[in-house]
Parts: structure tokens; sequence; C-alpha cells
């Protein structure tokens, strides 16, 4: 009883100095006590020590039990020297700090994916539209610069030749990261066509509907039509019918022509106008431009024109490209073909460049038999390589 007597007499002496301003003692740094009779006379106060009463001496004896700092920034504080310490908070595990904290820099300590250095990219992916920072750079989806098109994308015949270059850790990336809708009718077939042989050659290159693990997932002539059927301006709208659709999951929009690509300079910029419109609307989404196929009136006729307006935007406003006329314009071997003439089947004022380069080369997998609407089959299979060159350029891969 004289013990607590004494201690309470200490406190009321601290705070009547306190509240004379003399030190500004809190009172909670009063003196440990020195002497005793029982160890609860020897309470400093202190959870990490043992308070001991031994021969009328206080002993304080330093533990590790967990303490309370009382630092909301620190987090498994413990007892190490006779003081409470923690470490810096992290509250997810990811190895980053709370940027509530002084120093930290993880901008959501409750999620472990999210944090400086995780991924924002590629274009196309998942997280380009998942409405979070994931990289805790202020920048959230279509504003983060991982999430916009590789600037001036052109699969074209290039692009088919360096099919063989594209590693494979971006053929499965490109597979996880997108989810096509491909609107098309007869000649926009070509390209799914070349798909299905590539298809059976290796499974690498699965593609199905409902897509799933290790599977592209290809809604094919979806939504119906195409860029030019039935008119010019219904295929926009069925975009954003599709886009806009309680469940959809599209991120990857393609549209081909079928002939109507030989139109007005004006019919044109119809159609880029309203793509560039589409891509600012949905900016999570990645469009797909396409050129028209050749119909043989070669360099000086109006489809080429047409070709070049577009190929011509696309470069000046980094878009995406499927340079459709320019793969039917050189054979394998890069030989061009435009300035004799070629047509979609592969024709040409001398003959026809697909069975020409095929009857040379009877063992190449580029002359696998197909259905290819209009043309030849090494024509959809050159078509389906620089489809999957397109799309691992997209999930990140720098073409080299």
């Amino acid at each position: 009883m004289k013990s607590a007597l004494f201690r309470a007499s200490l406190v009321l002496a601290a705070a009547l100095v306190v509240g004379c301003g003399d030190n500004g003692d809190d009172g909670n740094n009063l003196p440990a006590p020195t002497t005793c009779t029982a160890a609860p006379d020897c309470d400093d106060q202190n959870p990490c020590t043992d308070d001991q009463c031994t021969d009328g001496a206080c002993v304080h004896v330093n533990n590790t039990l967990p303490c309370n700092d009382g630092d909301a920034c620190t987090m498994e504080d413990i007892c190490s020297d006779g003081a409470c310490s923690g470490k810096p908070l992290d509250g997810d595990g990811d190895g980053y700090v709370s940027d509530a904290c002084e120093g930290g820099n993880d901008c959501d300590d409750s999620d472990g994916q999210v944090h400086p250095g995780a991924s924002e990219t590629p274009y196309g992916d998942p997280v380009c539209s998942d409405m979070i920072d994931n990289d805790c750079d202020g920048k959230t989806d279509a504003e983060d610069p991982g999430c916009t098109a590789t600037a001036g994308l052109a699969a074209d015949h290039l692009a088919a030749a360096s099919f063989d270059l594209v590693p494979e850790t971006y053929i499965e990336q490109a597979k996880a990261a997108f989810r096509i809708a491909y609107g098309h009718t007869s000649h926009g077939s070509q390209i799914v066509s070349g798909m299905g042989v590539l298809e059976g050659l290796d499974g690498l290159y699965a593609y199905s509907s409902d897509g799933g693990p290790g599977v592209l997932s290809l809604h094919d002539r979806t939504p119906g039509g195409d860029l030019g059927n039935p008119d010019r301006t219904t295929w926009a709208q069925r975009t954003r019918d599709l886009l806009d659709a309680p469940g959809n999951d599209r991120n990857l929009i393609i549209w081909s022509w079928c002939g109507q690509a030989d139109t007005t300079e004006a019919n044109i910029n119809l159609y880029l106008t309203q793509m560039d419109q589409l891509e600012a609307d949905y900016p999570a989404v990645t469009f797909v431009y396409m050129t028209g196929h050749l119909n043989g009136t070669g360099e000086g006729g109006n489809l080429h024109q047409r070709n070049e307006q577009i190929r011509a935007f696309c470069r000046a406003n980094n878009k995406v490209l499927f340079d459709f006329a320019d793969i039917e314009s050189y054979d394998p071997d890069g030989t061009y073909f435009l300035d004799q003439g070629a047509n979609d089947g592969c024709g040409y004022s001398g003959g026809n460049w697909a069975t020409e380069w095929c009857s040379v080369h009877p063992a190449s997998e580029l002359c696998l038999p197909c259905s290819c609407a209009h043309s030849q089959p090494l024509n959809c299979n050159l078509k389906a390589r620089a489809f999957w060159w397109m799309l691992a350029r997209l999930a990140g891969w720098d073409g080299t």
C-alpha cells in the first residue's frame, strides 16, 4: 500500500510541475523504482522488460515479447534491447511499404499484385482495363504508357516472313491477353483458314471461340458483316453494341473489307474517322485497321491509292494495321507483283505467283492445303503468320 501511495505521490508531483510549466514532462517518463519489497513495486511501465525485486532492489530484464510501439506505419512489433519497434508497414507482403507512411510507395497495401514494378502492360491485357493503377505510377489503364498500342505497327509481308522469329513466350502472352472479335465475310476468312493450318501443325497456335488456358479466344464473324456490308457505317454501330453489351469481354476488334475498299477518298475517310472515334471511346480495346484485298488494277489503280490512304493515316497516327493488300503483293521470297497487276487470287500478268512458288517449294508448310476463299492456300497461310506476328508484337515483343 505504501509503495502504491509513493508512486501516486510521484505522479501528482510531476503533474504539478508540468502545470507550472517547468519541464513539460507528460508523466510517462517517471524514474523507474529502484527499491522494493515485491516485484509489483518495480513496475517501470515498459512492456519490454520483466520487472523483478531481488534483495530489495529492482531489476529489469529485457524480454522479446510482442508489443505495440504505437506507430501505425510499423508491423510485427517486438521487444528488443528493452525497446519496442517494428518493421515498416507492408500489409500485403509484396515487399513494398504503404505510401501512407513516410518513404513508402505502395499505392494499395492491401493487394499484393499492386506495387511499383508490377505489370501494367501490354496493350490489350486485362491489366489495361481493370480500373487499377497496378504499377503505382499515378496512371490507370489507358492513361498508362504500358497500355498504349505499339506505334506504327503494320502486319505486312515482312511480318509474315518474320514469323519464325516470334518467341513462343509472346505467343503464350498474346493468347492470355487478347479476346478477339473479327467481323468479316468471305475474303476476311482467309486469315482464319490459315490459322487452322497453323494450329494443325503446332498446338501452340490453338484458338477457339471460348479460348481458355493456352488457347486464343476468337469470335469469328462477330459482329456480322464487314466494312462495307450492309453499308459503310453499320459495322461501327455493331462494334459499339458488342462492346456495350453486358458481360462483354472482347478487347481486340478487327474488321475486314470484301471489295469495298475500292471506293472514294471520302468513303475511306469515313472509315478512318469511325475507327479513330471508336479508339477514343473505348481506350482499353485494341482496334486493328485493314487494307482492302487486291483487284488486279495495280499501282495505278484507285484501290492502291485508297490502300495508301489507309497506310498513311496509320503511320501518321500510330495505329495498328493488318496490311491485307501488301501480303498479296509479294511471294515468300520477297518478289513484288503489284506492279504486274497482282490480284486477290495471287494471279498477275505473267501467271500465278502462289502456284509458281509452291511448284518450286512443294514441301513447304506454306503450301499446305486449306479452303482459302477466292485465293490460294499460300496466301491464307502467309496471312495467318502475319496475324500471329501482330498479336505477339501487341503482347510486348519488340520484333527482334
